[in-house]
C-alpha cells in the first residue's frame, strides 16, 4: 500500500535543477508517500518531477489527488508514453534525522538507514524523475549486478 504524507507543486532545488537538467523557472511535482506491507512502513519515497511531462489536465488531477500517479510506472506509460529504462543510483547510509521527509522521519534520532538517491531515464537516456528512498535495517534485501565498465 502507499500512503501519501504530502504533495506540492513548487520550484526545483539547484540539486534537482541539475539533476534532472532542468530550467530553474519550472515547476515541478515534489510528493512525500511511505509504502507499507502489513501496515508496517518499509519505504519512506520523496520523488521529484518536472510538471512538463504531463498534460494540463493530469496537472489539475494530480493537484487534487496525488495518489493519481500511482503505479508511477503504468502513469509515465499510459498517460505520457514515457518508459523508464533504468535507473542511476546512489547507495548509502544516514541517520534517520540526515534525511528529507516532509515533517521529518518517524523515527528516533539516531536511527540508521539506507538511502537510495536515484535518477529514472527513458529510454533516450533524459532524465525523467529524481527519488529519494529511506529504508530502516532488515526491511529490503538489495541484490545488484556490478559491470565493469570499458576501460577500467
Amino acid at each position: 500500500d502507499v500512503q501519501y504524507i504530502h504533495s506540492s507543486i513548487q520550484k526545483p532545488s539547484a540539486e534537482i535543477t541539475k539533476a534532472l537538467k532542468l530550467d530553474q523557472n519550472v515547476d515541478i511535482f515534489k510528493s512525500y508517500k511511505i509504502f507499507t506491507a502489513d501496515m508496517k512502513p518499509i519505504i519512506y519515497c520523496v520523488n521529484t518531477m518536472p510538471l512538463s511531462l504531463f498534460d494540463k489536465k493530469f496537472i489539475e488531477e494530480l493537484t487534487d489527488n496525488p495518489s493519481a500517479l500511482e503505479p508511477l510506472y503504468d502513469v509515465l506509460k499510459n498517460k505520457c508514453n514515457l518508459y523508464v529504462e533504468n535507473h542511476l543510483s546512489r547507495i548509502h547510509p544516514a541517520t534517520a534525522e540526515n534525511c528529507d521527509f516532509f515533517g521529518g522521519l518517524p523515527l528516533e534520532k539516531g536511527t540508521p538507514i539506507l538511502v537510495i538517491d536515484a535518477i529514472a531515464y527513458d529510454t533516450h537516456g533524459h532524465p525523467l524523475f529524481h527519488t529519494f528512498e529511506y529504508t530502516t535495517d532488515n526491511e529490503i534485501t538489495y541484490e545488484l549486478i556490478r559491470r565493469r565498465t570499458p576501460g577500467s
